[in-house]
């Protein structure tokens, strides 16, 4: 574990993928770090065959209200990159988020750093992801695989269309 997590009180753990106790809130912190609505029950059941080949982890904050939900989450696979001549062994990163009330802690370098070194002693030459705010991974050595898009949108024609969800939110 991390020094540096530690010494925030925060510990992170793999997750156990045989079994939804720790699934189910990790799932529900990766869709609140992608602003989605809660997962329901259908996703939540096929998510564990899903993602069993997954290596999940976890950073959890037992001051938080829900102590259970994760404050991060991580997730890494082996899988093939085809290059020009074949394929390369490569480990795919997915589902990084941090809750705003734990950003600029150190939270993503401290993780993103043991899973690259985890990476490398599995003799995984290459890391990939697909990322939505590609301008915080440079840092880790990750750059553009794919051309941009750029799009406008008019903020006085566009709003929400979804339902309103119940409840409140608080930052801490």
């Amino acid at each position: 574990m991390s020094e540096a997590l530690a010494n925030q009180g925060l510990r992170i753990e793999q997750i156990d993928n045989a079994t939804r106790v720790q699934n189910d809130p990790w799932l529900s912190a990766v869709a609140r770090g992608f602003l989605e609505d809660e997962p329901v029950e259908v996703r939540r059941e096929a998510f564990v065959g899903h993602t069993a080949h997954r290596r999940k982890l976890g950073v959890y904050d037992a001051t938080c209200p829900q102590p259970e939900i994760p404050v991060a989450t991580f997730a890494s696979w082996p899988t093939e990159l085809t290059v020009p001549g074949g394929t390369v062994q490569a480990s795919a990163i997915s589902s990084v988020t941090v809750a705003p009330t734990h950003r600029r802690r150190g939270i993503l370098r401290s993780v993103m750093a043991g899973e690259l070194r985890t990476a490398a002693s599995l003799g995984l030459p290459v890391a990939a992801l697909t990322v939505s705010e590609s301008t915080i991974y440079g840092r880790f050595g990750f750059g553009a695989a794919a051309a941009a898009a750029n799009w406008e949108i008019r903020t006085r024609r566009a709003g929400w269309i979804g339902p309103e969800a119940p409840g409140r939110v608080d930052f801490v």
